[in-house]
């Protein structure tokens, strides 16, 4: 399977193993936990939880934006954007949902997630 799971239109996606079920964020080309190479693309529910922050390296623009990676209920996690808050304001654990995309530098779209709750 090539191409980037992420790339479907306003819909957070990824790839699963069919042989052992495990969730698979990265695109690759074998499952990195039983090495099959039977990976099939699905939707994600895009709700989950903030796994850690990130140090912000760049500015976001005038809207606030804090870098985390986020843990899907599915088992996968993801580094994106947490819209509309500043450092500190969402500590691990925080319930987060996809809110969409946003163009970054060179044309990538980059996962934007807002507080679920």
């Amino acid at each position: 399977m090539h191409g980037n799971p992420l790339a479907a239109a306003e819909s957070l996606r990824f790839h699963r193993c069919t042989f052992c079920t495990t969730p698979v964020q990265a695109i690759a080309e074998l499952c990195p936990a039983c090495g099959s190479d039977r990976l099939t693309v699905e939707r994600s529910s895009g709700v989950g939880r903030v796994h850690r922050a990130l140090k912000a390296t760049s500015a976001r623009g005038a809207e606030p934006s804090l870098p985390v990676v986020v843990e899907l209920v599915e088992g996968f996690r993801i580094r994106s954007w947490l819209d509309g808050l500043l450092p500190g304001a969402a500590p691990v654990g925080t319930p987060v949902r996809f809110v969409g995309y946003a163009r970054a530098a060179g044309g990538a779209r980059d996962p934007r997630f807002a507080l679920n709750g």
